[in-house]
């Protein structure tokens, strides 16, 4: 194997946990549980299942739409059933059996966007920026297919073929102070915005204008959506409002400022604990402990993940996605941030306007600002921690998207020489 990738102000240090015991009581006991063996033989066939069949590329589908066998096989089938079901139901003119499509596909939307503790993710091996393109996917679907439940009431009410009159049976309770046909119409009409507000282009160039929207937008669409009669949009906001609760309730403050209720718990990325530098070509390069020697808390992660990042003094509500650099054998945890946007500007300005005895890239002194971290997200589509899948490993990248295969390479190196006889 060649030799080992890394950034020249980088400490090369090996990670070692002084505070890590020995050995643990009662681990194999664990691990040998019905439980644990279930799990394992789960993983290994949904491995395997990934190897052979879901994960497979396809010529020039994979490069160009990035769809994979396991989306010919099952995504796109299930996008169509429900495409198909709804143009169905809206020949008939059936109003009332064209809705709960809508209402399925926005619970799914919704469970695509739960990043911790979600079983979805868990059960399947989906890493979570996967889930992120089913949810754009899904979106999509959800706009045909509710635009399809309104037309069926257009035509319906039109008088175009002999209708069923399905929402007379509605009409016969008391009407609400807003029609259903009025909170209908506004809920498709805000959902169509966040689509076109979702577009790569408006995405990619107005980011933070495209992410409140998306907020805004969502906020809408839920309440007219009730009012319309959607009540199980509920359980899909229920599981979202869960993941984020957990997420900014108990994970950042975690980090931030230790575990609640324990003093000895501090926080591995509370203010004065980390380092923020700026490098050469408009980057800035963010440091913490992976370990506190004083307290023992770990910030735990794997090869090739990334974590959202706040800065308070940048905005709290602005949380940007990078991917860390370091490896987990190392003592620091490292994030390289590329000025490329409005927010890495002025988190390089803010950088930059550091004393200049806070620049010292070699032994960087503790950062003025707090910062904030969630995560962290996603995982390798490969097998790269069984030594017997593949033989050997090839990265490609370009720019500052080195950053991933800088720790993937690190980590393959040292398992390579201490944890592996090949």
């Amino acid at each position: 194997m060649s030799s080992r990738v890394m950034d020249i102000t980088t400490p090369a240090a090996n990670y070692e946990n002084p505070s890590s015991p020995t050995s643990i009581s009662g681990a194999s006991t664990q691990g040998n549980s019905p439980f644990h063996r279930l799990a394992r033989a789960w993983f290994a066939l949904r491995w395997r299942l990934a190897e052979i069949v879901f994960s497979r590329p396809l010529p020039w589908i994979t490069a160009n739409l990035d769809l994979k066998v396991g989306d010919v096989v099952v995504t796109l089938p299930v996008a169509i059933g429900f495409v198909v079901y709804n143009a169905v139901q809206c020949s008939k003119l059936d109003v009332s059996a064209s809705g709960p499509a809508s209402m399925v596909l926005m619970v799914l939307v919704f469970a695509l966007t739960v990043r911790n503790n979600s079983i979805l993710l868990s059960v399947t091996g989906l890493p979570f920026e996967r889930a992120l393109l089913y949810h754009k996917f899904f979106g999509v679907v959800l706009v045909v297919v509710t635009g399809l439940h309104g037309l069926a009431y257009l035509l319906e009410d039109a008088g175009v073929m002999a209708a069923r009159r399905s929402r007379r049976r509605l009409r016969e309770f008391k009407e609400p102070a807003l029609p259903m046909e009025t909170s209908g119409a506004i809920a498709f009409y805000l959902l169509a915005t966040l689509w076109v507000f979702s577009l790569s282009p408006i995405r990619r160039r107005f980011y933070e204008f495209f992410l409140r929207a998306h907020v805004l937008l969502f906020i809408g669409i839920v309440v007219f959506s009730v009012i319309h009669g959607a009540g199980l949009v509920l359980v899909g906001v229920g599981i979202w409002a869960l993941d984020a609760v957990f997420r900014h309730g108990y994970l950042v403050p975690r980090h931030f400022k230790g575990s609640p209720g324990c003093t000895a718990q501090l926080g591995v990325v509370g203010r004065g604990q980390f380092s923020a530098v700026k490098l050469p070509g408009k980057i800035v390069r963010l440091q913490f402990p992976r370990v506190r020697t004083d307290t023992g808390e770990c910030f735990r992660y794997e090869a090739g993940q990334y974590a959202f990042v706040c800065v308070p003094a940048l905005g709290y509500l602005e949380w940007h996605p990078f991917t860390i650099s370091s490896s987990p054998h190392e003592a620091l945890v490292t994030i390289h941030i590329k000025a490329l946007g409005d927010w890495t500007r002025r988190l390089l300005a803010l950088v930059s306007a550091q004393a200049s005895s806070d620049r010292d890239i070699a032994a960087p002194a503790p950062a003025p600002f707090a910062l904030l971290v969630d995560g962290c997200y996603g995982r390798v589509s490969i097998d790269i921690a069984n030594p017997a899948t593949y033989e050997h490993a090839v990265l490609f990248s370009g720019g500052i998207g080195v950053t991933p295969m800088q720790s993937i390479a690190n980590q393959l190196y040292f398992e390579y020489h201490h944890n592996f006889a090949f």
